[in-house]
């Protein structure tokens, strides 16, 4: 990854075969370009060249969500900076990445962790409003050579950190990590290619609680459905979040005159267990997370323009084991320690179903051979969810299932060496069926179930407005600067018990180099 930082500065030794007269816009539709860039082989790095080409950016971005689930904040800002750029030197093709992002969540309460889009129900927090923010870096590196005609090996690897906090009590500081690490191959057969990746997985989210006024304050960990169990009257607390997980994908693509077709498998395997108690040894919780991965990608070019096909999916699913232990003092004339007790460990007390299935078709249009003129189009969507709290005659299960549909547009203007690119896209999400079933009992939060309930069987309209406005220079090292705004509404119609909206705001500046 260093040397992939590094070298991009240095001249490339190969000839180009992708023009980067597109500027930024190409590090969007280079999957276009190079369809083996949308699988998560690294060695796709190896099936397309270019010259040097590198973008700098710095951001913020602005959103306020009530159409969200109970657990995730209210509101949330952003501000971010991040690197990245792709080279080749002979038979080597390398990528890197680094980012910088400082979040500021504010209406969140129930959730310390900062995990917002897990399917973990494991979550710990309090009651106390406050903001909590957090501040990370991200850093990623591919390096890919080709070491025969028809053979290409690369490996990938993504590495996260972060830091977040509370200044109120009951004050949560968070101290985040996680690594991932892809090897991958692509065996060149002609006009079929095959590929081959594996991967490895682990995280850390250790998180400690402090009162630092004289009161004491409670702690709730959710399990699932609205249920939780509390930790009374604490002054000090701390859990651990500790993941680990493995994935495995095949890819293949067939390529013939101006058809191109690429699709993938991916096999993803994640584990995540809530620890606390001395030394972590108590364990709150166990969440297996299975998922199935696919997308198959038709390109068919014609004169000065693509025909795209797209179909991908993901089906997840999440198995819960419930665990009950105490930590027990033995007191020995000489000496004393915890003895570790297992009260209860039932498997599979929450299990959640999460599908999605989409469809899409896009049209692209060029001014020269890769420069984008036009691009339009839509998609389709499925969705299904479930959560359940076992045995559902004393507890409950939540299901909805969804489907949405979707067209965009975007336009490319020329003046001279500027180019703006305005774009707008419309959805409409409809509701095809929902049930719940809940049994409000003591250690419940009935309206969390119910919030949740209302937010995922909603419908939804929404609107997006996106520009990019783009100047091109004569310099050789800087080649364009470029700003890009973006505006996103959604809000809920038809049966919702309440006014929902969510509106978002991201505006960035950035140079290509």
């Amino acid at each position: 990854m260093l040397l992939a930082m590094v070298s991009f500065t240095r001249p490339a030794m190969a000839d180009d075969t992708i023009a980067i007269t597109a500027g930024s816009r190409l590090f969007e539709d280079l999957t276009l370009f190079a369809p083996w860039t949308n699988t998560s082989n690294p060695a796709a790095l190896s099936t397309f060249s270019m010259s040097n080409l590198n973008l700098a950016q710095a951001g913020y971005s602005h959103k306020q969500d009530d159409i969200r689930l109970y657990i995730q904040p209210e509101t949330t800002s952003s501000f971010y900076a991040e690197t990245k750029g792709y080279m080749k030197l002979g038979k080597l093709s390398l990528s890197g990445a680094f980012g910088y992002q400082n979040d500021h969540y504010d209406g969140l309460i129930y959730n310390s962790t900062m995990m917002f889009n897990s399917l973990n129900p494991y979550i710990i927090g309090d009651t106390v409003p406050g903001t909590q923010i957090k501040e990370g870096f991200d850093l990623a590196g591919e390096a890919s050579m080709r070491v025969s005609d028809r053979l290409f090996v690369a490996v990938g690897a993504e590495y996260n950190a972060a830091l977040g906090s509370k200044q109120k009590d009951p004050r949560n500081k968070n101290n985040i990590t996680s690594l991932k690490i892809t090897p991958g191959l692509i065996y060149d057969l002609g006009k079929l290619k095959l590929g081959i990746t594996g991967s490895v997985f682990t995280s850390s989210n250790e998180i400690s609680f402090s009162v630092e006024g004289n009161w004491s304050q409670d702690l709730f960990i959710l399990q699932g459905l609205g249920y939780y169990k509390d930790e009374p009257d604490i002054t000090y607390y701390s859990e651990l979040y500790s993941g680990s997980g493995y994935s495995a994908g095949i890819q293949a693509s067939y390529e013939t005159g101006n058809l191109v077709n690429t699709a993938e498998f991916i096999f993803n395997h994640v584990q995540d267990e809530a620890r606390s108690g001395s030394s972590y040894r108590l364990i709150d919780g166990i969440a297996t997370t299975n998922s199935l991965i696919f997308s198959d990608i038709l390109r068919i070019g014609t004169s000065g323009a693509f025909h795209t096909i797209s179909l991908n999916g993901t089906l997840s699913g999440m198995s819960g084991d419930e665990i009950i232990q105490r930590l027990y003092p033995i007191r020995k004339p000489t000496y004393s320690y915890d003895s570790l007790a297992t009260v209860s460990w039932i498997e599979d007390k929450h299990l959640i179903t999460d599908v999605h299935v989409n469809a899409g078709y896009r049209y692209t249009t060029f001014i020269g051979r890769y420069d984008v003129k036009s691009d339009m189009g839509g998609n389709i969507n499925f969705g299904y969810y479930s959560s359940g709290h076992y045995p559902l005659q004393t507890y409950g299960e939540m299901e909805t299932m969804d489907i949405a549909v979707s067209a965009f547009y975007k336009r490319v203007f020329a003046s001279g060496n500027t180019r703006i690119t305005p774009g707008a896209e419309v959805s409409y999400r409809k509701n095809l069926g929902s049930t719940l079933s809940f049994k409000e009992q003591t250690q419940s939060i009935p309206e969390m179930v119910y919030s949740d309930f209302d937010v995922l069987k909603a419908d939804l309209l929404r609107g997006i407005i996106t520009a990019r406005i783009e100047r091109f220079t004569s310099g050789k090292t800087v080649r364009s600067f470029y700003i890009a705004p973006r505006f996103d509404y959604v809000f809920a119609i038809g049966d919702a018990t309440e006014t929902m909206t969510c509106y978002y705001f991201d505006a960035t500046l950035g140079l290509t180099f």
